[in-house]
């Protein structure tokens, strides 16, 4: 995982309940993603869906502050340079494309390598956060693995979660 020195951005929020849409998303494998590193689970591999975190709160180590309620939006826009990104048509499944007026490159992934610790319990792992950029949710963010996050945690809806999204190379 990655350095602690490496700039990041600090989510803080609950597990939610999510729609079902990243369940059926099947993402690629690193093979097949310029860029993505050698850790990052192969398809057969991925467990399909997140782990919705819902964004309470955030605090980051940049010199210019983020209004907060943006900051998930921003990554859209680079806010934190992500680990690599998954191509749109790359994503089975995916129904955000381009569309006029849009962000040029709605739909591809930006993923970035992430600590997630249960503020209940104190116990913490690794997992991927993913955006896809262009999507809705603005105090949401996504986290997948290659196993079931919820029961592997012990992690229910409304448990308190800080997720530690470190910006790529």
């Amino acid at each position: 995982m990655p350095v602690p020195d490496r700039l990041s951005l600090i989510f803080k929020g609950t597990v939610e309940d999510g729609l079902g849409r990243y369940s059926s998303l099947r993402f690629p494998g690193s093979q097949e993603i310029n860029g993505a590193p050698k850790d990052w689970p192969g398809p057969k591999q991925m467990t399909p869906g997140s782990l919705n975190c819902h964004v309470t709160d955030f605090a980051a180590n940049f010199k210019t502050a983020v209004e907060k309620g943006m900051a998930v939006l921003q990554l859209d826009h680079d806010l934190l340079r992500p680990a690599f990104t998954v191509p749109a048509d790359l994503i089975k499944n995916n129904s955000l494309r381009p569309a006029p007026g849009m962000h040029p490159r709605r739909g591809d992934a930006n993923v970035w390598r992430c600590a997630v610790e249960n503020l209940e319990s104190g116990i913490s792992f690794d997992a991927w956060l993913v955006r896809r950029i262009g999507s809705a949710y603005s105090d949401i963010i996504e986290l997948m693995s290659s196993q079931k996050l919820r029961p592997a945690y012990d992690l229910e809806s409304g448990t308190p979660i800080k997720v530690t999204a470190f910006a790529g190379p």
